[in-house]
């Protein structure tokens, strides 16, 4: 079985657990783009929300804190290797608001899986 199709029945495996959790609010990666600017005209900003379908969250164990980055509230999202996720990407879902600190992508042969970035409120 090939890495893609692996990818791919993890991403079947995530929409199934969003099916069975029912309809929370959704998750969006935000991405602001920059164009143009001078020192006299400021750029131009684009915001552009894209969907995560096929994404949970995951709570970290107080036991992982202990000698880590990790703080009392982050987070591990799981998401399908569909949208790829950068450090200091801007999560949102619903009005909660947060951003990578920390990316995990499973990529086995080269092949990202899935992401498993640490997300912090911001």
């Amino acid at each position: 079985m090939a890495g893609v199709d692996v990818a791919a029945k993890i991403a079947k495996g995530l929409a199934k657990c969003n099916e069975k959790l029912g309809a929370g609010d959704l998750v969006y990666l935000v991405r602001e783009t920059q164009t143009g600017g001078t020192p006299i005209n400021p750029p131009t900003i684009t915001t552009e929300r894209i969907l995560l379908k096929n994404a949970v969250f995951k709570s970290i164990n107080i036991n992982q804190m202990t000698n880590s980055l990790i703080q009392e509230g982050d987070r591990v999202l799981i998401s399908s290797s569909s949208v790829g996720l950068k450090l200091n990407d801007k999560i949102e879902q619903g009005s909660r608001k947060m951003y990578i600190v920390s990316n995990a992508p499973v990529e086995p042969n080269g092949v990202v899986l899935v992401y498993k970035p640490i997300v912090r409120d911001m």
